[in-house]
């Protein structure tokens, strides 16, 4: 492929993760360097910054092959060493590769006049990964928008309309006008107690921030009533609150075009739009939003590694170029456990329900870890990772892994560490969903297909279920068939939720329901009180005193069960002597003599006679059986109620301490 592409063109590689995409063209590189075939690279990644970023992985592996390979790095982490920043820009006059942002590319051949230019003269660019981010021109108000600015140490845009209104552009006084006039529409409406119909409100599933705005119909209408859309002196105005110039013209073109396709009546474009960021109302400053294409001209061979990329979206990413698509075999498919359960609910932080279901969680997966030793990696959204607290996420697995012994699993969020090795071998644990709000949907793809909506919404579908497919790939399972032990994947959704989220990209896995070691229970307010139970019931029925099963009054004096009964009372005293004798550690010690140190002391009591339904799930992962009538008794296979029944009533007479009476715990 290499030694066919030609200038100009673009050549797709489409194989799954992990498959040794880029660690074979890596070497190809390495060896066409060698013979003097190739001279200068440019290799595109989306991440350089962090130890573990695939710019990093890149470097070394280019090093480790005996080439000369450096990071191009941002103005900022020169500080003031201004000749440091501007020297990478130089090739050497020996072969060397280099490895940018996807940031970058745009400098590069998007018709600017910067530093980044000199990097032109390559033989070849690698992007390796979807270059969506830093390709597409996205203003700073878009929560998916790359932060290109920073990138050679330009200040941020200012694109907030009273500012831009300042400068006397009609448009942007217009913009302006438009803003104001919908913030007092809604302010109004919200007073009066209606929903005013102009202003749409876009929500965040990934972290929960919203914002509001006023695109399309909503928009092109009110702008053109204030004034004929003009953008002469457009181009002026953004430049002067620091757009690029480049940026400004195709900037000011498309305003244009958008804005006469409406006055056509037209097909509706959400190119444009007025922005407020915020939760609830339109007081902060509105800001003008843009997403579009920009054209990016090659004239050197280009290749695109992408395991999941899709034709269509390449061939308008790309239109001033050729684009060839390369498919491989898609390799093994994943095989993904499912279960419900182990979704992490974001919402209802403080209560106790979320507490209890979140411990439930952790507690499971460090059970998952113990016995096989394998290192895990758990993808949640970012809010969960974000502080120690132990009534937090980060604090109840830092307890859970601490009980058993095992080291805490590596973290990830959704959206990144795309195409990164070094999870390869973990298990992983995929927590919630990772999915794109509809400010992908309606605005970024609006860059790319702004006139097929059908097609966005279908990309929309690609977008998420290829990015569910990154994260599950991280511990790489493929590449461990037969006889090798290959790392599990979880998810905690259903099977139906995650065919739903995948779409056509269902084909890549194999989907089977996932079997948990504790007792979940849907919409429980005592998660973890069956697990407490069970616990407890299984050390009785390990020592011996129990052969034949366990009467449900017996059961009532093990702690959290809120029973006063005279028969609970006594069940509780010998229990309370009994335990004294159990090894240190044990559940049965430490929920008698040490709760304060017991992984259970701070569930809540449960198994009352309203929810019975509790202590009968208990006693079934223990293996006994209910048998119904009084008194309730839980059997083992092959026992009689009256075997359990005397069983018991001898434990107690044999375990009566005098005077001891009260409260149970």
């Amino acid at each position: 492929m290499l030694s066919a592409a030609k200038l100009g063109e673009v050549h797709v590689v489409v194989a799954a993760p992990g498959q040794g995409k880029s660690m074979f063209m890596r070497e190809e590189i390495a060896d066409r360097i060698k013979a003097g075939t190739l001279s200068r690279v440019l290799w595109a990644v989306h991440a350089i910054k962090k130890a573990d970023s695939l710019g990093r992985e890149a470097e070394d592996a280019f090093k480790a092959l005996g080439v000369d390979c450096e990071i191009i790095r941002p103005h900022k982490h020169f500080s003031s060493n201004t000749k440091a920043f501007q020297r990478q820009f130089d090739w050497p006059r020996t072969p060397a590769v280099r490895i940018i942002s996807h940031a970058r590319l745009p400098m590069i051949f998007g018709g600017g006049g910067g530093l980044s230019t000199r990097l032109a003269g390559a033989d070849l660019l690698v992007i390796d990964e979807d270059p969506s981010s830093g390709v597409l021109l996205a203003s700073p108000t878009d929560p998916y928008a790359p932060r290109a600015w920073n990138e050679d140490g330009q200040e941020p845009a200012d694109l907030r309309l009273n500012t831009l209104a300042a400068s006397g552009d009609p448009v942007c006084v217009a913009l302006a006008d438009v803003a104001d006039r919908a913030a007092i529409s809604a302010i109004s409406s919200a007073a009066s107690g209606t929903v005013s119909g102009a202003v749409t409100t876009f929500a965040s599933p990934n972290n929960y921030a919203s914002a509001h705005g006023l695109t399309g119909t909503l928009l092109w209408p009110e702008l053109a009533r204030l004034h004929p859309v003009n953008t002469s002196g457009l181009e002026g105005a953004l430049v002067a609150v620091h757009v690029r110039p480049e940026e400004a013209v195709l900037i000011a073109v498309a305003l244009t075009e958008d804005a006469a396709r409406a006055a056509a009546g037209g097909p509706e474009r959400l190119r444009f739009g007025v922005l407020w960021p915020g939760k609830t109302d339109l007081t902060g400053p509105a800001l003008l939003r843009y997403n579009l294409r920009r054209p990016l001209n090659f004239n050197l061979p280009v290749v695109v590694l992408d395991g999941y990329a899709d034709e269509a979206y390449y061939t308008t990413l790309f239109a001033e170029q050729s684009v060839t698509f390369h498919g491989y075999d898609p390799g093994l498919l994943l095989d993904v456990e499912c279960f419900q359960g182990l979704a992490l609910d974001p919402m209802h932080e403080s209560t106790i329900k979320a507490l209890e279901n979140r411990t439930q969680i952790a507690e499971e997966l460090a059970r998952q870890a113990a016995p096989t030793g394998r290192p895990q990696l758990m993808i949640a959204s970012k809010k969960f990772w974000k502080a120690r607290s132990l009534l937090r996420w980060c604090g109840l697995v830092e307890v859970a892994y601490h009980r058993v012994g095992k080291p805490e699993p590596k973290r990830m969020h959704w959206h990144a560490g795309r195409g990164l090795n070094t999870y390869a071998g973990r298990d992983v644990y995929a927590l919630n969903a990772g999915r794109l709000s509809r400010m992908h949907r309606h605005h970024t793809l609006s860059a790319v297909f702004p006139d097929q909506p059908l097609e966005r919404k279908r990309l929309h579908v690609h977008a998420e279920g290829s990015e569910l497919l990154q994260m599950l790939n991280r511990g790489r399972q493929p590449r461990y068939a037969p006889p090798l032990v290959r790392p599990r994947i979880v998810v905690g959704q259903s099977q139906e939720d995650v065919r739903e989220l995948l779409g056509p990209l269902i084909s890549r896995v194999a989907l089977r329901d996932y079997a948990p070691s504790l007792l979940f229970t849907r919409r429980s307010h005592n998660a973890r009180w069956r697990d407490m139970t069970a616990a407890l019931a299984g050390e009785l029925l390990d020592s011996g005193h129990f052969p034949n099963g366990l009467t449900a009054t017996l059961l009532k004096g093990l702690p959290k069960n809120g029973s006063s009964s005279a028969g609970s009372l006594k069940a509780w005293s010998a229990l309370l002597k009994f335990t004294r004798t159990c090894p240190v550690g044990s559940h049965l010690h430490s929920a008698y003599h040490d709760s304060g140190s017991w992984q259970y002391d701070d569930v809540m009591n449960g198994g009352a006679s309203s929810d019975d339904g509790m202590l009968d799930d208990a006693m079934a992962a223990v293996g006994l059986t209910k048998v119904a009538g009084k008194p309730k008794v839980y059997l083992k296979p092959g026992a009689t109620k009256e075997q359990v029944s005397h069983d018991c009533a001898e434990f107690v007479k044999a375990h009566q301490t005098k005077g001891v009476a009260g409260q149970l715990p």
